[in-house]
């Protein structure tokens, strides 16, 4: 039997708006978020959706699929607690240079509150995928319309 795809798109539609709702304006406060579109080489998008979204989804989202239901929130602890500090960890093991921005406590913030969204998304529908799109369509907004690719380049020596 074929399985409908319209709860998940459903879900997965209202998951990007409700991280759009908080993550636009206190980006917009803290200044990480700048509306400064720029253009993305067409490769990029394919990069974005393999790392981070798909990586860091099936890393810190999928274990939530295989475990108890009284054990999801202690997991699901863990995993958020993990995908924040590995943001931050990334920026001290691979890119110094981008610890000003990596560190910022906002950039964390948000970084949080999409993996939040992004569980409760997972959980809710039983699937890794919506996840990843958001996740992808989250990280590819804010580098090609919100500032994102001028925060990355300016604070990575690469850049």
């Amino acid at each position: 039997m074929r399985q409908s795809l319209g709860p998940s798109a459903l879900a997965t539609v209202t998951a990007m708006l409700v991280v759009v709702a908080l993550g636009l304006p206190l980006g917009f406060k803290c200044g990480i978020i700048v509306y400064d579109p720029v253009a993305l080489p067409w490769l990029r998008y394919a990069t974005i959706l393999i790392a981070p979204a798909l990586v860091e989804e099936l890393a810190f989202r999928a274990p939530l699929l295989w475990v108890r239901r009284e054990r999801l929130l202690p997991l699901g602890a863990v995993l958020l607690a993990g995908y924040v500090l590995q943001h931050a960890a990334t920026a001290w093991l691979i890119w110094p240079d981008a610890r000003a921005f990596f560190w910022d406590p906002c950039f964390l913030l948000l970084t949080a509150w999409l993996g939040l969204v992004n569980m409760v998304l997972v959980v809710a529908t039983g699937r890794v995928m919506p996840a990843v799109i958001v996740h992808w369509l989250a990280v590819t907004g804010w580098m090609r319309f919100l500032g994102g690719e001028d925060a990355i380049s300016r604070n990575l020596p690469f850049g």
